[in-house]
């Protein structure tokens, strides 16, 4: 049989055909009933032990991700102070980088911009000057008016 069979005849000496084709059987009634409805007390301590098990297994899993979370969390702390720092050494590169293309930074080395002193136009050549054409030259430390002669 496809159902699962319990026998219990009770108090007999031989055994039955019944017996013998059975799932389980029973020495009494009694015993079978014990044996198909379990002890509820029993089962509610073991759901308890279970449910206890259960509940240490829960909080242990949430203390490792919890202690996980920490861990990710300074790895990420760590991975963007680094970061920011190596950004703040570029910044600080290309800023002295930019300083050293400055205009000034080149007329503090000796050069001079010579402007035309009507338009402020940077003179670029000597076939740009005409004769009494007035002049700004710029130093690093301030600038220095005067007429052009001649161009040579």
């Amino acid at each position: 049989s496809r159902i699962p069979t319990l026998v219990a005849i009770g108090h007999e000496t031989d055994l039955s055909l019944a017996e013998r084709a059975a799932d389980m059987q029973a020495s009494t009634p009694s015993n079978a009933a014990e044996l198909l409805v379990p002890d509820w007390r029993e089962e509610q301590r073991v759901v308890g032990v279970v449910a206890r098990m259960m509940n240490e297994r829960v909080r242990g899993s949430f203390r490792a991700a919890h202690q996980q979370n920490k861990e990710t969390a300074s790895t990420l702390k760590m991975i963007v102070y680094t970061k920011l720092e190596r950004a703040r050494a570029d910044f600080r590169h290309v800023g002295a980088l930019l300083d050293s293309y400055h205009p000034r930074q080149t007329l503090a080395r000796g050069y001079a911009l010579v402007r035309d002193a009507k338009s402020g136009k940077i003179v670029r050549s000597t076939s740009g000057v005409q004769e009494k054409t007035h002049l700004n030259i710029e130093f690093h430390d301030g600038v220095v008016q005067t007429v052009a002669d001649a161009a040579i």
